[in-house]
């Protein structure tokens, strides 16, 4: 599969260097002012128009990634990577948009892919080299991933927050070695479930003394741990809710009783 840049940043420069040089006109300056500020907004336009036009390559195969701009080309045969993460960047602390979602390469020992492994991610436990944000290319995050699946096999981890509805509907982030989600989500549907009964009923006790004790099994690629216990204590809190008599008191029902 063949990756395509997007090439919309010549078209929005253009634009907003026409919208600029109309609002100079409409100013109090003085031309060697509006001159100076033309010479600047072209030499802005000029470095976007050549960063779009750059060549660019990146190719997900049967033989491994290619990838590369400006002339450099380089390719990592799949023997080399020790996993291919889909990584989805977590909001700025002040909030808006998510990011872009992001293609992370951890190599293989001693491998060389020649980029820094100076990033992470919470699906892979060490370096990975930051190979390209989703953003720039044509191509969606499930074409990506849909190629990654068919070439990488079991090196590659999608990361990004689970979306299926059949199962949980839960944001777990699926990372290189979590929890069993098929059996993460049928334990998370059997609580559920015991929620429509009546606080104190004793499927609902029945249900959060299972959660408890769930042990899962951990695969390449599953749930998020951390994520799963920090749900499932919730839950299992939830569902051991005493049932409050009629004078506002608990009956004890739940976990234990008090004496």
């Amino acid at each position: 599969m063949e990756l395509h840049k997007r090439r919309g940043a010549i078209a929005t420069g253009v634009a907003l260097l026409i919208v600029a040089a109309l609002v100079l006109l409409c100013l109090p300056i003085g031309w060697t002012t509006r001159i100076l500020l033309w010479v600047g907004g072209a030499a802005v336009l000029g470095v976007l128009i050549v960063r779009a036009v750059r060549p660019f390559r990146f190719r997900i195969g049967p033989d491994g990634l290619t990838f590369g701009s400006g002339g450099a080309t380089r390719s990592v045969p799949w023997d080399d990577v020790q996993a291919v993460v889909l990584d989805q960047p977590a909001p700025g602390a002040g909030g808006g948009d998510r990011p872009s979602p992001r293609l992370l390469l951890a190599p293989a020992g001693g491998a060389d892919v020649g980029l820094p492994t100076t990033a992470s991610s919470m699906a892979y436990d060490g370096g990975c080299a930051v190979l390209l944000d989703l953003g720039d290319v044509v191509e969606s995050p499930d074409q990506v991933a849909e190629a990654l699946t068919r070439y990488a096999g079991d090196r590659f981890v999608d990361a990004r927050p689970s979306r299926g509805t059949d199962a949980v509907d839960l944001d777990f982030t699926v990372v290189l070695r979590g929890y069993d989600p098929a059996a993460v989500d049928e334990v998370i549907r059997m609580g559920r479930e015991a929620l429509s009964s009546p606080p104190g009923d004793q499927r609902r006790v029945t249900a959060a003394g299972r959660i408890r004790d769930s042990r899962f099994p951990t695969v390449l690629r599953g749930y998020d741990r951390w994520q799963v216990d920090e749900f499932l204590d919730g839950l299992a809190a939830e569902l051991a809710t005493p049932v409050d008599a009629p004078d506002g008191t608990g009956t004890g029902t739940g976990t234990g009783t008090e004496s």
